[in-house]
């Protein structure tokens, strides 16, 4: 739920590119348990973290509430690089 307010504040206010949420809901429970410290399931949530950065982005759609991929084929690792670029550019300028 509190996906879809932050992303429809964020959207609503014509700042979209603000706000980036990396999240795959095709997870099963038992793949995106964080609660299980061992060496297998760390190094298996690496795995997925690694695959997830490779996926194109996708955003919150305000009428449906569901995930749709975002316009052009940006990955998430894309993405990432290009918000800590604007946020450490931001934080230069004050």
């Amino acid at each position: 739920m509190r996906t879809i307010h932050v992303s429809t504040l964020f959207q609503s206010v014509h700042a979209k590119e603000n706000y980036l949420r990396i999240q795959d809901d095709s997870l099963s429970n038992k793949k995106a348990t964080v609660d299980i410290a061992t060496d297998k399931n760390l190094k298996r949530l690496l795995e997925i973290e690694k695959a997830l950065l490779k996926k194109p982005v996708s955003r919150v759609h305000l009428d449906t509430g569901m995930y749709e991929k975002s316009e052009g084929e940006v990955t998430y690792e894309e993405e990432l690089i290009d918000f800590a670029k604007r946020l450490s550019d931001a934080k230069k300028h004050n």
